[in-house]
């Protein structure tokens, strides 16, 4: 029996390299600033997985994350201030006393729920297609809002994986690369649905085949 051709042999690789991914995603973390770069390089590897690409973990992981630097550090912070002001106005809308108290709440609660809606396609957005980061966010929205099944779905991954997380922190070990491959695999049907290509495919989501 040849154990380099073997399914467990291969079942290994393939913990090994979710288990290598995810520590060069936590490494990568550390530094705090890093974080959104990180993750868009994470989202990059395991795009090549779901899309059976080969390509080794490192040299694909540093390759996505020169690649995206720029755009991901842009794309993640003015997300997290946007998310800051959303979370800052809806504290004070709730403090109110006057006319406007219910209006404001409707209104900012609604820009929060399309905010929570675009989150998990951010990263996937931004390794499939060749945009701007205006245009990452764009797309995202829009596919969130026109794929309300699947955006339901990744939203009820990262709970899961994040309420895993903190029950079981041992598990951050694995919980990055995994949620990271089950997302992207949600997302890439999506890409599919509203027929995009993605690589070549410039700004707004549209055909052509890889």
């Amino acid at each position: 029996m040849d154990i380099l051709n073997s399914r467990a042999y291969r079942a290994l690789e393939v913990v090994i390299d979710f288990l290598l991914l995810n520590l060069l995603w936590l490494a990568l973390c550390l530094p705090v600033i890093t974080v959104y770069p990180a993750t868009a390089a994470l989202f990059g590897v395991v795009r090549g997985w779901v899309r059976d690409k080969e390509s080794g973990v490192f040299t694909a992981f540093f390759g996505y994350l020169k690649e995206n630097f720029v755009q991901s550090l842009l794309v993640g912070l003015v997300w997290t201030i946007i998310g800051v002001i959303l979370g800052v106005n809806l504290a004070l809308a709730a403090r109110m006393t006057s006319a406007v108290r219910l209006p404001s709440i409707v209104l900012t609660g609604t820009a929060g729920i399309a905010y929570l809606l675009t989150t998990p396609y951010l990263f996937p957005v931004m390794v499939h297609y060749r945009t701007s980061w205006t245009g990452v966010i764009r797309n995202s929205f829009v596919i969130a809002i026109t794929q309300p099944l699947l955006t339901f779905f990744s939203l009820t991954l990262l709970l899961l994986f994040a309420t895993l997380t903190l029950l079981l922190p041992a598990t951050l070990l694995v919980t990055g690369s995994l949620a990271a491959y089950l997302i992207y695999l949600l997302c890439d049907r999506a890409f599919e649905r509203i027929g995009a290509g993605g690589d070549d495919d410039e700004d707004a989501p549209a055909g052509g085949e890889e």
